[in-house]
């Protein structure tokens, strides 16, 4: 008499089947059931990774400081060839050690709840770059499980509101050498604008004309 013993995976366990011919013929199903899940997993896998190397915005996966994952986002915006920055440290993203450092500082709001806010980073060439950078973590309760980083691009964005302040600051100036004003209504809002000089031309204190 001949005995069928099959062995088959079975969620995180182990299934074991005796028999004859039906053991042999239930294994085989089961592997095909198995290998039609894998299929199913890898193509979903696949998926998701295709959505997140097409996403303009950088995402990376950050453990212990150690940069583990990211998407194709992020090697554009910060020059690296695909699969090249896993394993590094996030080092790689500061102008220094001071700057890396402070950096930290980071996950303790994290720890908290999330991070937002504004960066001053460095691409592979050390180009300089700003970016609007939202961090967090997987597991609030257990920050070594890994912390979600996204950002994007916005160095042209400070670049254009650094010459708007310094614009403004000249403008300040040669209104306070000329003695000159400036009044401004927006008729859609409604709101007014005086500069301070306009108001000291009037001997009035910062907001003495009001509203009208």
């Amino acid at each position: 008499m001949t005995i069928d013993v099959a062995v088959f995976a079975m969620g995180a366990g182990v299934g074991l089947v005796v028999g004859g011919a039906g053991a042999s013929t239930y294994l085989m199903a089961s592997i095909r059931r198995i290998r039609r899940d894998a299929d199913a997993a890898i193509r979903t896998f696949d998926e998701a990774r295709a959505m997140l190397d097409r996403a303009q915005v950088s995402i990376c996966l950050v453990k212990d400081r150690t940069l583990v994952a990211c998407n194709r986002g992020f090697e554009r915006l910060f020059g690296y060839g695909p699969g090249e920055p896993i394993g590094k440290s996030t080092r790689i993203l500061y102008e220094s050690d001071e700057a890396h450092e402070a950096g930290g500082d980071d996950y303790q709001q994290i720890a908290e709840g999330l991070f937002v806010g504004d960066a001053q980073l460095v691409r592979k060439d050390g180009t300089s770059i700003w970016v609007a950078d939202h961090g967090e973590a997987l597991d609030r309760n257990d920050l070594a499980r890994g912390t979600v980083w996204t950002a994007f691009d916005i160095t042209e964005r400070k670049r254009i509101e650094t010459e708007i302040r310094l614009v403004n600051a000249r403008l300040e100036l040669a209104q306070n050498a000329g003695g000159v004003g400036i009044y401004d209504k927006d008729y859609v809002s409604g709101t007014f604008y005086r500069s301070p000089q306009t108001e000291r031309l009037f001997g009035l204190p910062p907001g003495g004309f009001g509203h009208g």
